[in-house]
């Protein structure tokens, strides 16, 4: 009898302790199935309204031009990137290619300090002979700052807008500037996480020609947002 009593408690703990279990997750798959779903279902709205979603993109920039903010350009691509450097440098904006230096956005001052400690550097380098010695720490400290400096953009600045290729690519920097306060305007492909991104563009963002053509697009936007701006204040001066 009391051995019954005692298998019967040993069954009813092993019950109690796999109820919380079963119960941790069921409730995991519940928010996996919610989270998959949200998913899909932004991924089909994405899918279906691509062409708006790309105007407002380019929309939001053309206001971001007009009112004389940033954009920072980036890809973590290096091949994808020379592209979105041209388009940078068509409208004359910061850019970052290659993989995302953390504290880029959230950091400003520490790589401005690393960027003129650069330039130091460079210019003691080159300005005379140095002994070899010196020569040997400063090549050594400048590595040392290149390496840490590799796909940084220098920037005055905080900028107004992230713009990112590739929304799975780009995770890291979309996070960044979400917790600093930077919009974000994405190129990602069907499978990105869509919500990482104030502003999707939906396209094909592993075809070079694709990618090159969105960041000309965006540079564009920019510009002739700049141009409004000159036209409204020639119009205020004129009224004037």
């Amino acid at each position: 009898m009391e051995k019954t009593e005692k298998a019967k408690g040993a069954v009813q703990g092993k019950a109690e302790g796999v109820r919380p279990l079963t119960g941790v997750r069921l409730v995991s798959s519940l928010e996996a199935r919610a989270k998959a779903e949200t998913e899909l279902g932004l991924l089909r709205a994405k899918r279906e309204d691509a062409p708006e979603l790309a105007e407002k993109a380019l929309e939001r920039a053309r206001r971001i031009g007009e009112e004389g903010g940033a954009v920072l350009f980036h890809c973590a691509d290096e091949q994808l990137g020379r592209g979105v450097e041209e388009a940078a440098r068509l409208c004359g904006m910061p850019w970052a290619v290659g993989r995302w230096r953390a504290g880029q956005l959230s950091d400003l001052e520490g790589s401005k300090e690393a960027f003129a400690a650069l330039e130091e550097i460079e210019r003691r380098l080159s300005a005379r002979a140095l002994p070899r010695a010196e020569a040997l720490s400063l090549g050594r400290r400048k590595e040392q700052l290149e390496r840490k400096l590799e796909g940084s953009a220098r920037l005055e600045g905080k900028p107004r807008a992230l713009f990112a290729v590739g929304i799975r690519m780009s995770e890291e920097a979309l996070r960044e500037a979400r917790l600093c306060g930077v919009e974000t305007i994405a190129l990602g492909g069907e499978d990105s996480r869509w919500s990482l991104a104030d502003w999707p563009v939906p396209g094909a963002e592993r075809s070079a020609a694709e990618v090159a053509r969105v960041a000309r697009e965006i540079a564009q936007a920019l510009l002739e947002g700049r141009e409004r701006a000159r036209e409204a204040a020639r119009g205020a001066r004129k009224a004037g």
